[in-house]
């Protein structure tokens, strides 16, 4: 059991150090520049610029599926430059998905964990329903590292769209709130729980007028660890699903918060009261097994 649990957590530490880009340092090649006026483009890009587009991702991408990681390093790096613009606009966001998913599907679903992990990264950055389906797909991957960069990258996901231009519709928001809810009631990796709990809470911190998701983010975020809690019976858990409950009710107390600008609805309420006692009730069922 320790063996296993040390396994499970090297896997995730080795999907963490992948998404925070390592400290291996690289020659750069020389890349064109992307112009900010296509980055930043909110009525719609011209041919010409889809064209610039496709020419910028097309040289990169063999580098994506490259046999030396800091290969992939680097060609991922080039290509998440663009999607760092605070300001980069929907128009792009889509375009980019367009061009980018399809080679990154194929590689999230690659053997090497390097080369899964970094496709999930990329479209966790591109913050579309498109691209968020795909990290959402890779929930159900038998790798714990895959799982955790799938639910770190629907993370990402939800920082973004709380910008100035969010790309994620309510609707395909909502889908990944459900897919990640699901998960966590039933994710037995705890550093996988873990970042399927912040994705959750960085969900509800998208609180614009059209992408308010602090209902639904809790909604799931409550219902799924009181699952989980349920299923655990008496059973002690890791500590890093500890932290990950402490996590869970933090940001439950600040988005329920009095002071919140607009109240989260009696449900929503209810459910976390319903989390909250399972909590209890959980520590008292450990407590009376000993």
């Amino acid at each position: 059991m320790l063996k296993a649990h040390i396994g499970h957590a090297a896997a995730a530490l080795f999907a963490l150090s992948v998404l925070a880009g390592g400290t291996v340092s690289v020659a750069r090649a020389q890349i064109n520049e992307l112009p900010a006026e296509i980055v930043r483009d909110t009525d719609g890009l011209s041919p010409e610029q889809v064209r610039a587009v496709q020419e910028y991702v097309t040289p990169l991408l063999p580098g994506l599926a490259a046999e030396l990681s800091p290969d992939v390093r680097r060609a991922r790096s080039e290509l998440l430059r663009p999607l760092q613009d605070a300001d980069a606009g929907v128009p792009f966001r889509l375009e980019y998905t367009r061009v980018l998913l399809p080679e990154l599907t194929r590689l999230s679903e690659n053997s090497n964990d390097v080369i899964a992990v970094n496709a999930l990264r990329l479209a966790g950055e591109l913050a579309t329903d498109a691209a968020a389906n795909l990290a959402v797909r890779r929930l159900e991957s038998p790798a714990v590292s895959v799982r955790f960069a799938a639910s770190s990258a629907l993370g990402s996901t939800f920082r973004t769209a709380s910008g100035r231009f969010p790309a994620l519709t309510r609707e395909g928001a909502a889908q990944v709130i459900t897919a990640l809810g699901r998960r966590v009631g039933t994710e037995r990796d705890a550093f996988v729980t873990d970042a399927q709990v912040r994705a959750l809470v960085q969900a509800s911190r998208a609180s614009a007028p059209e992408l308010d998701l602090r209902a639904p983010a809790m909604t799931a975020l409550a219902d799924g660890l009181t699952a989980r809690l349920k299923s655990a019976g008496n059973e002690t858990v890791e500590a890093a699903a500890v932290d990950a409950l402490i996590r869970a009710a933090a940001g439950m107390r600040d988005t329920l918060a009095p002071g919140q600008a607009r109240a989260v609805n009696a449900e929503t309420a209810r459910r976390a009261e319903a989390l909250a006692l399972e909590m209890l009730n959980y520590v008292s069922r450990v407590v009376q097994a000993r």
